[in-house]
């Protein structure tokens, strides 16, 4: 259990430091936001931006980017 929080936490924790606001502390929720930023060619930001989910490919990154 604690590795596994260890390790969320590092990963989390290095997106913080590029800019990358995830929707949780999670691997899994990190790991999405990371994959949104690739296709957004920018920061991810949960607070402003519809789930990392959803952004998926450059297409759906697209109109995110345009309307913000």
């Amino acid at each position: 259990m604690w590795s596994k929080t260890k390790t969320d936490l590092a990963a989390y924790e290095t997106a913080r430091r590029n800019g990358i606001q995830p929707e949780g502390t999670t691997i899994d929720k990190v790991r999405q936001a990371e994959t949104a930023s690739r296709a957004l060619g920018r920061p991810y930001d949960a607070n402003t931006m519809p789930p990392a989910s959803m952004i998926v490919n450059k297409n759906t990154a697209r109109f995110v980017n345009a309307s913000n």
